[in-house]
């Protein structure tokens, strides 16, 4: 069946304490010790901790992104990001685009306008100098923008 002595005793071992605490028939092996004197290995309070245990025994581990942060500034953006343009102040309108595959995106009555490899505070200071032509009170302080990362 492939499997060696120790093995077969092992499985009888843990068949014995499903079935009720009943001890199996010919549990020793070869040269071995028999099963039910091997102990287990507990912790003592000398014993070192082992690297890493608290990662597997931490009940509220999860791998779930947490995705209602803001923004870092250093963030740098990539094809495919959306983008929240707000323009308050003088001026109010809220965009949202995308960049597409070029690394841009396109704001209407000013054209594409290339975004990506730049961070947020980076776009912004771009975006800000390219929508004075629309937004006059951006260059006067009366209108502000500010730039947000959607999806």
């Amino acid at each position: 069946n492939g499997l060696t002595d120790y093995q077969i005793g092992e499985i009888k071992l843990r068949l014995a304490k499903i079935e009720g605490g009943k001890k199996p028939v010919n549990v020793t092996y070869d040269t071995r010790k028999s099963v039910e004197t091997v102990k287990p290995v507990s912790k003592t309070k000398d014993a070192l901790p082992v690297f890493g245990e608290d990662f597997f025994t931490n009940n509220n581990l999860t791998f779930e992104p947490n995705l209602r942060i803001a923004t870092p500034g250093n963030y740098v953006l990539g094809v495919d990001d959306e983008l929240t343009i707000d323009i308050f102040g003088y001026s109010e309108k809220i965009t949202k685009v995308k960049i597409n595959t070029e690394g841009q995106i396109r704001l209407p009555n000013i054209g594409p306008v290339t975004l990506a490899g730049l961070s947020i505070d980076e776009a912004k200071i771009k975006l800000k100098e390219v929508m004075k032509k629309v937004y006059p009170g951006l260059a006067t302080g009366k209108t502000s923008i500010q730039l947000g990362l959607g999806q």
